[in-house]
């Protein structure tokens, strides 16, 4: 009943012309877009590893919307848009984080038949390995481990209970959102911890290579050559608020130079890990501007005009389970709901 109901109210917002009144609040400001993974859709799209991953046909039918509706054009032309105050109707970019390989088998064909573009950003260390994003290694042994609860000796014992689905999926997100604001070597202790207390060890790539695996760097270069823009997602998908000034600046400096060697030409454009509120500050503003890059986007959901802090940059993040119908309301401005 409560799945119908969301259903009915997003047609409704579409039908009534909700939508496109919202939409028109909006003109002349600059929509970006998140998405993570893109994937022929299967029945895996019902687990909760797959929430930040969109179907190839969504995918396609959620281009062709966009096709019609808007602009879509690049980050760097968005970029002088914005500093030139040249934005003239409704604009949007395309970007996805991280680097993984369904971007290019999956995404990048959807792209290329409608004849759009997309920036990639990218993790470096990760680019060509076998490894998984530490978020996703805590996700995999929580949501897979064969035991039915877990006591953690952190600053006091943290009992975790596994017996359900649900006791999982809680665990999996409380576990994660505390982490994402300790130290690094904190959250490598506790995936580390984590293993050990289990005897699960996560092989992402192994159990599902196209939801896990990352791109190659001819993949990349790939992406690229075939008008695709790529950015950096920093070299160890770090948050950098919780990095010291001289780890940060590292971060960002050689993810980017990295980049540039295997790309051989000049990056410019950034995409904070995580990227909510607090996952950055002015500091890492100066530190991007000193090296080079041009702008910056965050997860922090909004529209962008002349005038706002290209190193800050809002985006609305796409998810599975979006109907058409939610995507466009998401477009016109209703992600809040």
């Amino acid at each position: 009943m409560k799945s119908l109901l969301k259903n009915l109210f997003y047609a409704s917002l579409e039908k009534g012309m909700i939508n496109e009144f919202r939409r028109r609040k909006h003109r002349n400001s600059l929509l970006i877009l998140t998405y993570h993974s893109v994937l022929p859709y299967s029945e895996k799209f019902a687990d909760f590893d797959y929430r930040n991953c969109v179907s190839t046909e969504a995918f396609s039918e959620q281009l062709a919307f966009l096709k019609r509706k808007y602009e879509v054009i690049t980050l760097k032309e968005a970029e002088k848009r914005l500093r030139n105050n040249t934005l003239h109707g409704y604009e949007c970019v395309i970007t996805f984080d991280d680097g993984f390989k369904n971007n290019h088998d999956y995404a990048l064909p959807v792209l290329q038949k409608h004849g759009l573009t997309a920036v990639f950003y990218i993790t470096t260390s990760f680019i060509g390995s076998r490894e998984m994003l530490w978020t996703e290694k805590i996700n995999a042994i929580v949501m897979n481990a064969p035991v039915q609860e877990i006591e953690l000796n952190m600053e006091q014992p943290i009992h975790i209970p596994l017996r359900t689905v649900g006791d999982r999926e809680k665990a999996s997100v409380k576990l994660r959102t505390w982490l994402k604001y300790q130290p690094r070597f904190q959250q490598e202790n506790v995936a580390r911890t984590l293993m050990e207390a289990t005897g699960y060890i996560p092989d992402g790539v192994a159990k599902d290579a196209d939801r896990y695996a990352f791109m190659t760097w001819d993949e990349v270069r790939s992406m690229r050559d075939a008008g695709m823009e790529i950015g950096s997602h920093t070299a160890h998908h770090y948050l950098l608020n919780m990095l010291s000034e001289e780890e940060s600046h590292t971060e960002l400096r050689e993810s980017r130079e990295i980049i540039e060697k295997e790309l051989s030409e000049s990056c410019t454009l950034f995409s904070y890990p995580n990227g909510a509120e607090g996952n950055f500050y002015p500091l890492h503003f100066k530190q991007l501007n000193d090296l080079g890059y041009t702008s910056a986007v965050t997860q922090i959901p909004g529209f962008n005009k002349p005038g706002d802090n290209l190193y800050a940059l809002n985006r609305v993040n796409i998810s599975a389970g979006m109907t058409l119908n939610v995507f466009k309301a998401y477009c016109a401005g209703f992600h809040q709901f």
